[in-house]
């Protein structure tokens, strides 16, 4: 009956300070996030956000190169010398130069 006389009374003297309280509080909520995993999985969240975030700038960079391209395309000339370039094709007055491999045996 007297040790639980004296737990009570500890408990008492314990509560009777804002500063013991809070420092109990974070204390159990420490514990409670580091042995729950809370803490470890925050880090984890923490680093996908870090890597979301990267992705996003990639892909608004992505979106701006395309959006450039879009008005680009919109431009009969870059429509013209793309489509040359694509398919190796010349315009009228272009030179053409056509080399001939000499290890390919002719025909007479």
């Amino acid at each position: 009956m007297k040790s639980i006389l004296k737990l009570k009374n500890t408990f008492n003297n314990l509560l009777a300070r804002p500063s013991r309280v809070l420092l109990l509080c974070v204390l159990v909520v420490a514990a409670n996030l580091i042995f729950r995993g809370g803490f470890f999985e925050l880090l984890s969240l923490r680093q996908n956000l870090n890597k979301i975030k990267v992705k996003k700038e990639n892909l608004s960079k992505d979106i701006k190169d395309l959006d450039m391209k879009i008005v680009r395309a919109s431009d009969p000339e870059f429509l013209e010398l793309e489509v040359l370039n694509r398919f190796d094709l010349a315009q009228e007055g272009d030179l053409i130069f056509v080399f001939s491999d000499d290890k390919v045996k002719r025909k007479n």
